[in-house]
């Protein structure tokens, strides 16, 4: 629904963690074991939540693989792209999905999930290319975390999809504000993302170079001055035999005679 991203933020996760932990409690009181067991009963049934919601979390993912149709799950910060964040958040430590207190193992279920958010995030953008610019956005997040699972999924699709349509500028931007990233991996992403930006846009078998027609002669000039006629190759003069005020040539003849270096 159109309040999914507020609900996200609002307060979601919490509320399934408290669900877990009531759970957990009541069934290790049903139990009827010894207290001695009471420990090792409740390890299980937290470890059983975590398997659960990382099985959930995987199934979501593959359900994001395929063209959108509903314009709320497209909203920059719809409850996918939000649930997704979530998720890239969780790798840092800063997410409520990483646990709690729900076990010392936290730490690598923060990494499955931040991966889950890689795949789920990866399946949407591949199939949904209009997204392409909202991702964008999102790489320039405060949070470290999110901004380079953005980054990375990103550096991918455009490699992988050259129907992507981004102008050249914003990708070099996104470039350059990478590539003095402190992680190496996001500055590997980013330096591979330029070889890829220059091979596509600017290399030998580019179609998206743009050659400029040769300009048309001036009424009433001879057509020897753009073919290299009496004057030379490309040298419009004047009357006078002199390079006109204002073209390239004036401006190479005018310019000072470069000194050798010392």
């Amino acid at each position: 629904g159109g309040g999914g991203g507020g609900a996200a933020r609002a307060g979601v996760v919490p509320t399934y963690q408290r669900v877990v932990e009531s759970g957990v409690a009541a069934a290790v009181g049903r139990s009827g074991r010894e207290a001695a067991h009471l420990d090792a009963l409740e390890k299980e049934l937290r470890q059983s939540a975590r398997c659960l919601a990382h099985v959930s979390r995987q199934a979501m993912a593959e359900l994001l693989a395929g063209p959108l149709f509903d314009a709320d799950v497209k909203r920059p910060y719809g409850p996918v792209l939000v649930w997704i964040e979530r998720l890239f958040r969780s790798g840092n430590g800063s997410g409520s999905e990483s646990g709690g207190a729900s076990g010392a193992a936290s730490g690598s279920w923060s990494s499955s999930a931040a991966e889950v958010g890689r795949v789920a995030l990866l399946n949407l953008l591949s199939s949904n290319l209009e997204l392409f610019p909202t991702c964008l956005d999102r790489c320039y997040d405060k949070d470290a975390a999110v901004a380079g699972g953005f980054f990375q999924v990103v550096c991918e699709v455009y490699s992988e999809q050259p129907r992507v349509s981004v102008e050249p500028h914003v990708l070099l931007s996104l470039v350059l504000y990478r590539v003095v990233d402190p992680v190496a991996e996001v500055r590997d992403d980013a330096l591979h993302l330029r070889k890829v930006l220059h091979a596509r846009l600017w290399g030998p078998e580019s179609r998206h170079l743009v050659h400029a027609p040769p300009a048309a002669p001036r009424a009433g000039s001879p057509r020897e001055r753009r073919s290299g006629g009496a004057n030379g190759p490309g040298a419009p003069l004047s009357p006078g035999g002199r390079a006109r005020a204002g073209t390239v040539d004036g401006a190479l003849s005018s310019a000072p005679p470069q000194l050798p270096l010392p």
